[in-house]
């Protein structure tokens, strides 16, 4: 772990939280941005202490912290269509940008790289499943029954975790062979120290969301963004920075295995995971959202998860399909900059 990281990100953390207006919300973004990175190292190193099964439940579980918390706090908010724009920029950022990015890069040192042909399988099904998951309760605006679309969000949320967590236990314990990678390493730091910064880091990471969320709204209106386009793209990008830059080192490092688990497995665990909970913690606390998302949400999603299967399908990537992922990805950024 660095630990020059950790004072950086709680210099930001305190600038952040004691500061005003746009300067807070970029200060309080880079905290959480470093904070992120933090987390997703702490629980590396963690992992290396305990069985795959647990380290695997561990970085699944923390994986998407962010996310999880800027989420909840933008939910208290009444934030409820920027938490799914979110949602949506999460996902198409990790299918299009991360794994994007990633195959590019690796593509500058390899001419092609290799997936596991059943890890590539298994995962394309999760993704089609996912997208219907969330295609079915938006189709409900066709039919003009929204006064059903709560109670069945909620519903399909409970679907959802429970997929969820299914897929937990097939790639973690009935077929762990299928997912394991060949080398574990050492940690770099003790058990006791590890779990103490990693939940230092997790109070810091609350503190900057509250700060983040709450002045989303201000700073949507002082640069003239919509909501779609600050959730979508600006939060869904601080959320995911993490995952970024740990999907280019193992490209680089010659380890697509791990860049699927990394980009493709963190937007599953958004759409699986972190949306579900977010649309039962909204019933909890009052501020209620449902799974129907905005056609060109769902047009964006599916687009992504229609691309980014024709580019595993045959187990195989090279850097020409980075730039046709990076590339979609930037026209949806602009389509969303520019809709009302």
């Amino acid at each position: 772990m660095d630990f020059k990281l950790f004072l950086i990100g709680l210099v930001l953390a305190l600038l952040g939280l004691f500061s005003k207006g746009t300067l807070s919300f970029v200060l309080s973004g880079l905290g959480i941005i470093v904070f992120a990175l933090v987390s997703a190292d702490i629980t590396e190193e963690l992992s290396k202490y305990y069985s795959p099964t647990i380290g695997g439940l561990i970085n699944a579980t923390l994986g998407n912290i962010g996310e999880l918390i800027i989420g909840f706090f933008a939910l208290k908010e009444g934030l409820g269509e920027v938490v799914k724009a979110s949602i949506t920029g999460s996902i198409i950022g990790n299918l299009l940008l991360l794994f994007g990015m990633a195959t590019f890069v690796g593509g500058l040192f390899y001419k092609t790289q290799f997936i596991k042909k059943k890890v590539s399988e298994v995962n394309s099904t999760m993704l089609m499943i996912t997208l219907l998951l969330i295609l079915f309760p938006s189709m409900l605006n066709i039919f003009h029954e929204e006064k059903y679309s709560l109670p069945i969000s909620l519903f399909i949320s409970v679907v959802m975790l429970s997929i969820y967590f299914g897929s937990l236990l097939f790639s973690l314990t009935t077929h762990r062979t299928w997912f394991l990678s060949k080398e574990e390493g050492k940690p770099s730091i003790s058990k006791e120290r590890g779990w103490l910064y990693l939940i230092l880091s997790v109070l810091v990471l609350s503190l900057l969301s509250e700060r983040f969320a709450s002045l989303i709204e201000e700073t949507a209106h002082a640069f003239g963004f919509n909501e779609l386009f600050i959730g979508a793209i600006i939060v869904g990008l601080v959320g995911n920075v993490g995952e970024h830059l740990s999907s280019i080192k193992f490209a680089y490092v010659n380890k697509f295995d791990l860049v699927v688990s990394t980009s493709v497995g963190s937007a599953l665990q958004i759409a699986l995971f972190v949306l579900p909970v977010l649309v039962l913690l909204g019933f909890w606390i009052g501020e209620p959202i449902t799974l129907n998302f905005l056609p060109i949400e769902i047009a964006s999603i599916l687009a992504s998860v229609l691309l980014i299967n024709e580019v595993i399908k045959d187990a195989e990537v090279n850097w020409f399909e980075g730039v046709q992922l990076i590339a979609l990805y930037l026209i949806i950024a602009l389509v969303f900059f520019f809709a009302q």
